[in-house]
């Protein structure tokens, strides 16, 4: 692209300096000779203007386009980020329940185990006051 723009701007100022040689090197009269050029500027300020209007119309509507999507994607990314950390809220959760609930398995078991004991050496006090 770069390559094509260096050789079209030679190509606008050739064009420009031959326009400008044909219409001064007509024989007329003077003042109408520079209402010509006057025309022509007019007519190349013009278009020019409207490409200009045209660009910035279009570079203001990519810059829309580009901040809309930019908003989008924010919106997305909290909104992943928002439910990441509610799964995690959940596995931490369930964790916490899973944990607590083998505590208690814990718990309980010991309680069996102590009672078991408890009861083993009540038996074996009962045979040592027998005998």
């Amino acid at each position: 692209m770069q390559k094509s723009n260096s050789s079209f701007t030679p190509f606008l100022a050739g064009l420009g300096v031959g326009i400008v040689a044909t219409v001064l090197l007509v024989p007329e009269a003077g003042r109408k000779t520079r209402n010509r050029i006057g025309g022509i500027a007019g007519r190349a300020a013009d278009a020019w203007k409207a490409r200009a209007r045209n660009l910035r119309d279009r570079t203001e509507n990519l810059l829309q386009v580009g901040k809309s999507t930019w908003k989008e994607q924010e919106i997305k990314r909290r909104e992943t980020m928002s439910d990441l950390k509610d799964k995690a809220n959940e596995k931490i959760d369930d964790a916490a329940a899973a944990a607590k609930k083998a505590a208690g398995k814990v718990v309980d078991t010991s309680k069996d185990v102590a009672h078991s004991a408890g009861k083993k050496l009540e038996e074996g006090g009962k045979r040592l006051q027998d005998a």
